[in-house]
């Protein structure tokens, strides 16, 4: 196991260049050139910039240049006069991006120009610290003489091709698409079905950057591998029907799963069993894959297997944290423990929170998102991840904050805290792992949380794993720790 995180060191926090939330409403989102009539956005000018398309400006009162095939209007160019919506100009553009919906005058110069189908863009969900939001763009795209199409239109042309290719007996009778806009590691995900109203039959996710097509393809290998080993895990996770690339960007289209959220299907008290289920369900995770081998190319310096890479990971957390030389010492003492009796390795999901688990209509949890993943690595992390998250999603419920949610159950005596350890003992007898190494592989869990959340972090930042990865050490005789770690 490789314990580097997968996405970059830089270019993933709030506000760096990714695909403009409207670009993939778009039949061809990697136009050869794009004109910004106003004030550009300097998020989409980069990102034309490094697929390496012109990119030209012109101000409110310029005269217009010859039609490109992508024009992209602010705000104030949205609502200009009939200068702009000269149907003759128009009728040699690709495509028109609006900063808003379009007036009456808007609509009929652009359905005279062949622009008919308008693509409204959602606003995003909520605002985000230093984010300017993306507004209600609307994207108009070319038509074919003579067709009428309903306001959202028909699916962007590279959509239906992906599908097609995947999937030909999926029509795209019906097609949404959500464009996040906090983390540009975040994908986009189109949902599509055979029927007009009916459910969505397919997931196709897009990468937002090349430089994240890596974690992608890394979701597209791991799936398909889970789906071999088959067991229980196998029945949790989407099917993966084909992969692609949209301008260069990976794209995976998966079998869509219905459901809700756990944390709105989920009790979160101790004996919730759908909770129970999530359990389960990452405790099949761990059965269906523990014997993998471990293959020579996950090797790091410092040992081999899955465990080699926790002497650098120690050294990197204690230069990051700084941390009493005392808990440096003990950090160290864990990670040796694991070299010396080392566990069996799992299929690590790397992002197990309870906003990754779906609840289907069977009241069985379905885990989402694998782009983390790791086929060959350490047992019990995720489990320790998701406890982490019940504790903190189940003490808010309840007015508590994040920090006094831990302390109530994971630290303390609180019926979670009961549950847990029995959660994890449970996980340790199935898989066959020695109860002493339930403790070392807590601690390095937190220490590999810490480490991964740092490189997104702004300098200044404090984070939250590091902190927790300390306060675990400090307080490791609290009652709930020592029961949570089979001491």
């Amino acid at each position: 196991m490789s314990l580097e995180p997968k996405e970059p060191a830089v270019g993933n926090r709030p506000g760096d260049p990714a695909c403009p939330g409207w670009l993939l409403r778009l039949d061809d989102p990697a136009p050869t050139s794009v004109l910004f009539i106003g004030t550009p956005d300097p998020s989409a000018a980069s990102w034309f910039r490094d697929r390496s398309a012109q990119v030209d400006a012109s101000g409110y009162g310029d005269a217009l240049p010859a039609p490109p095939p992508l024009v992209v209007l602010d705000e104030v160019a949205s609502a200009r006069g009939p200068d702009l919506r000269d149907p003759t100009w128009l009728a040699g553009v690709g495509a028109v991006v609006l900063a808003c919906e379009p007036s009456d005058a808007w609509a009929a110069a652009l359905a005279a120009a062949g622009l008919g189908t308008i693509r409204p863009v959602d606003p995003p969900r909520r605002r985000l610290a230093g984010r300017r939001p993306a507004g209600r763009a609307h994207v108009a795209v070319r038509t074919l003489p003579g067709t009428v199409t309903p306001l959202a239109g028909p699916p962007p042309a590279w959509l239906a091709r992906v599908v097609a290719d995947a999937s030909p007996e999926v029509s795209c009778a019906s097609w949404s698409l959500r464009v996040p806009s906090a983390y540009p590691s975040q994908k986009a995900v189109a949902l599509v079905g055979t029927s007009a109203g009916g459910d969505r039959d397919l997931a196709v996710k897009v990468t937002r950057h090349p430089r994240f097509n890596e974690r992608l393809e890394n979701e597209a290998e791991v799936l398909g591998v889970l789906r071999q080993r088959g067991g229980e895990v196998a029945t949790r996770i989407a099917f993966v029907r084909g992969t692609a690339l949209v301008a260069g960007m990976a794209a995976i289209v998966q079998d869509a799963i219905a459901g809700h959220p756990f944390i709105e299907r989920s009790s979160l008290v101790a004996n919730c069993p759908i909770a129970a289920d999530a359990v389960r369900a990452i405790t099949d995770l761990g059965a269906a894959t523990h014997y993998l081998p471990t293959r020579p190319s996950s090797s790091a310096a410092g040992g081999d297997g899955a465990m080699g890479g926790l002497p650098g990971l120690v050294a990197t957390f204690v230069d990051q944290q700084q941390p009493p030389a005392s808990t440096a010492a003990f950090l160290e003492e864990q990670v040796a423990m694991l070299l010396a009796e080392p566990p069996p390795t799992v299929a690590f999901h790397g992002d197990l929170g309870a906003w990754n688990l779906l609840v289907d209509q069977d009241d069985r949890v379905r885990i989402l998102d694998w782009e983390s993943a790791e086929l060959h690595g350490p047992p019990l992390w995720d489990l320790y991840y998701f406890l982490r998250s019940f504790a903190v999603r189940s003490g808010r419920r309840r007015g508590l904050d994040r920090s006094r949610a831990i302390g109530r159950h994971l630290l303390g005596s609180s019926p979670i805290a009961h549950q847990a350890a029995a959660w994890v003992g449970a996980y340790c007898q199935r898989l066959g792992i020695a109860p002493q190494l339930a403790e070392p592989l807590f601690h390095t869990c937190w220490m590999h949380r810490a480490v991964k959340e740092r490189r997104r972090l702004h300098d200044g930042e404090p984070g939250h794993y590091g902190q927790l990865c300390l306060r675990m050490v400090e307080h490791r005789d609290a009652p709930g720790l020592r029961r949570l770690t089979a001491r």
